[in-house]
């Protein structure tokens, strides 16, 4: 049977086999040796299969050129990648290319350095390395509907497992490894098996590439929203959970403010913020203290009272995957209290939510609305004069209605001195 005119080359010694035995795979052929046939045959059947997976089920293309393969690397190998290649030795006396885990193993590796354009792997970094290796394990273990790898060869990786990342680990790459592809394993079984499959290799795919657990996480749940519309979000961020994998923290948000810093009366300056960083659906605010200032030949004078003005910033242009909101619900002291006639109401929403703001007497009888509105999740100010009201007891009510109706009320007391 020739071998050259297919997806792979097998070389044995550096010479290409052209002919091999007639290969019929066995009924334990998926996960286990084939005894009976030559490791080219072997070789030359899974490569085949893996590379019909990978086009078949994502369409992928990359692999379509003659790999080499080589069966009979040395005593010392066992099964190895290249990027562009695949090889096979006898290392422990067991043969590494009759196994299919190894063969798929070995051949998924260099589909991620296509996907990738090199190894997940840096330098010493364990955790990277070790997604090489269980990523690979993961496709192996899925083609052959089995959650043990190389058992074939005693070689006993596990998917179906709840470890956690362990660098003291001996054997580090492909102990953590079991990690990573075992939270991929369970992805796949919360959902069914083509879904969970679909989302690990366009997880792969999303660019910038993952080199973390978490970033992997984040990159799957991307994955999730632009091919399910999010709908297996949970399932994955459990699956991940289990294995003590969480978000990668939110980058930090810096902003610079430009714009004039003395200010005349009676005009109406600017400022721009100058963001960088930041992640959707973050809201930041900041506060700009505009010194109001008169001038003439003697100079500047101060004019006024320091006045205050905040502004929100929303950062829903940044492309990221975060539910966490850097505010709390909460209703501030106002400032000054006691007060005459006019203080500062201050209050910041985690969610976005309708907010009505009001004012009540000691009676209970409503005297002013100050907010009556739809809010994005943020902090707020607002400035409450009681100029046209008497000196006594008041009461200041926020109720937050969220999208999904719950209520919630918060209330402060106000003293007004006259």
């Amino acid at each position: 049977m020739p071998l050259q005119n297919n997806w792979v080359q097998v070389k044995s010694n550096g010479s290409l086999v052209t002919n091999t035995y007639a290969f019929t795979p066995g009924s334990n052929i998926e996960h286990n040796v084939n005894w009976s046939s030559g490791d080219a045959s072997n070789v030359r059947y899974h490569v085949s299969k893996v590379h019909d997976y990978f086009k078949n089920t994502f369409s992928y293309n990359a692999m379509d050129y003659q790999m080499s393969a080589n069966v009979n690397a040395g005593s010392g190998v066992n099964g190895q990648a290249d990027g562009t290649s695949i090889s096979f030795g006898s290392q422990g006396g067991e043969y590494w290319a009759r196994s299919s885990d190894v063969v798929y193993h070995e051949y998924t590796h260099d589909v991620i350095h296509h996907i990738y354009g090199g190894w997940i792997g840096i330098g010493t970094d364990i955790e990277s390395h070790s997604m090489d290796e269980g990523l690979s394990d993961y496709y192996a273990c899925t083609i052959n509907n089995n959650s043990v790898q190389g058992e074939s060869v005693d070689v006993y990786r596990h998917l179906n497992n709840n470890y956690t990342f362990d660098p003291s680990h001996s054997g580090p790459y492909h102990w953590n490894g079991q990690v990573i592809g075992g939270t991929c394993w369970d992805v796949r079984e919360a959902m069914s098996t083509a879904v969970g499959d679909n989302l690990v290799f366009r997880a792969l795919q999303i660019a910038p590439h993952a080199h973390t657990y978490s970033d992997f996480l984040q990159n799957m749940r991307v994955a999730d929203n632009n091919y399910y519309s999010g709908s297996y979000d949970s399932q994955i961020t459990t699956a991940f959970a289990n294995h003590g994998i969480s978000l990668p923290a939110p980058p930090p948000l810096s902003v610079s403010i430009s714009g004039p810093t003395e200010v005349q009366p009676y005009t109406y300056p600017t400022w721009t913020a100058n963001p960088s960083g930041g992640s959707s659906p973050y809201q930041y605010c900041w506060e700009i203290n505009v010194q109001y200032r008169s001038g003439g030949s003697s100079g500047w004078s101060y004019f006024g009272n320091q006045q205050s003005e905040s502004r929100t910033y929303d950062t829903s242009t940044y492309t990221a995957y975060y539910d966490q909101s850097p505010y709390t619900t909460s209703l501030t002291d106002p400032t000054p209290n006691p007060f005459n006639p006019t203080t500062v109401l201050k209050y910041s929403l985690a969610k976005p939510a309708h907010v009505k703001l009001m004012i009540y007497n000691i009676l209970g009888q409503q005297v002013a609305t100050l907010v009556d509105a739809n809010q994005a999740a943020g902090k707020y100010r607002k400035t409450f004069n009681a100029s046209q009201l008497s000196s006594g007891t008041y009461l200041e009510r926020m109720i937050i209605t969220d999208k999904s109706g719950k209520v919630t009320q918060l209330t402060k007391k106000l003293l007004l001195m006259k």
